[in-house]
């Protein structure tokens, strides 16, 4: 279909035109079910929504959710755009991930052992995706798992590469991981200071993500007890580059008047959806320009714990 502003073609759901910039739909529903635009929808429990964004022209993210004895879980995998076919080792490591992490948990895994297991598989099937490693498909990585330890409400994040996972509570909010970039890197090493790096062009090259090509894989594993309610945010850098602090990812989720008791997802109206905050924060890195493919889990959470 054409742009009514400059002609240029079109996709229908898209937002915006990508070569003029018009806008194309109001932004206030959501855009039709494709293979650019997917959503999960789990009701009050969770919900994930991923999007292709305004500058790409496939979705190479992926996602996956779904419910565990005792809790979710969930896997969101960024595609590395400069390696063939990022769509498929994004998918390969969403498929085995969260298949892995279900079964190793049902069978009565500790949370973290069945993180790390389901982690090196699925960089294990990504890298099996070619056997010549100057052309393999790559990716980053995250899982979540909510449940409880001891009767309390424990998140347990496993990652590799630059994907995040963020707590957003009802008295303060986290990053709960760090990016497997090159800033990251040479800020704990001593080697520049937080400003010196980031304004570097090469702050967010990957030093940790899957594929053939890859380093010796390390999983990152944290486990985290929030101590009051909440919602664990994981999102690939196509949300976070908008809102990359926990301040200002709360300032996008938090509805005005929401109950600082309750939790952010009680709004004026109620209690808020995941499906609808997803789908807000989807709209909010459109607004912002849409650069790369965005993706984004959310799952409330009630909180009575300590950081273990």
């Amino acid at each position: 279909m054409p742009c009514p502003s400059c002609s240029a073609p079109v996709l229908a759901g898209d937002l915006f035109c990508e070569a003029c910039g018009h806008r194309l739909r109001t932004g206030a529903e959501p855009r039709p079910e494709t293979a650019d635009h997917r959503e999960i929808d789990l009701g009050d429990d969770a919900a994930a929504v991923s999007d292709r964004g305004l500058r790409h022209s496939t979705n190479q993210d992926g996602m996956a959710l779904c419910r565990i004895s005792g809790g979710l879980a969930t896997v969101v995998s960024d595609g590395v755009s400069a390696s063939p076919r990022p769509e498929e080792a994004s998918r390969t490591a969403v498929d085995t991930g969260i298949a892995v992490l279900a079964r190793e948990l049902e069978a009565g895994s500790d949370p973290r052992d069945a993180t790390r297991t389901a982690a090196l598989e699925a960089a294990k099937a990504v890298a099996g995706l070619t056997a010549d490693r100057s052309s393999a498909p790559a990716c980053t990585y995250i899982s979540a798992v909510t449940g409880e330890l001891d009767g309390r409400p424990v998140i347990t994040v496993g990652w590799i590469g630059d994907s995040r996972a963020y707590w957003i509570g009802a008295t303060g909010d986290e990053l709960l991981t760090e990016d497997d970039s090159w800033a990251e890197h040479v800020i704990a090493h001593g080697m520049m200071s937080e400003e010196e790096a980031y304004s570097d062009r090469r702050a967010h090259m990957l030093v940790g993500w899957m594929g053939a090509d890859a380093r010796e894989i390390d999983v990152h594993v944290r486990v985290y007890a929030p101590e009051v309610p909440g919602v664990l945010v994981v999102c690939t850098d196509g949300l976070w580059n908008y809102m990359a602090s926990p301040l200002a990812l709360a300032a996008a989720l938090a509805d005005p008047l929401a109950d600082p008791v309750s939790g952010p997802l009680t709004g004026r109206r109620g209690r808020r959806t995941p499906l609808s905050v997803a789908r807000e924060l989807v709209r909010t890195a459109l607004s912002g320009g849409g650069h790369d493919n965005i993706t984004v889990a959310i799952i409330p959470v009630e909180g009575d714990g300590l950081e273990i």
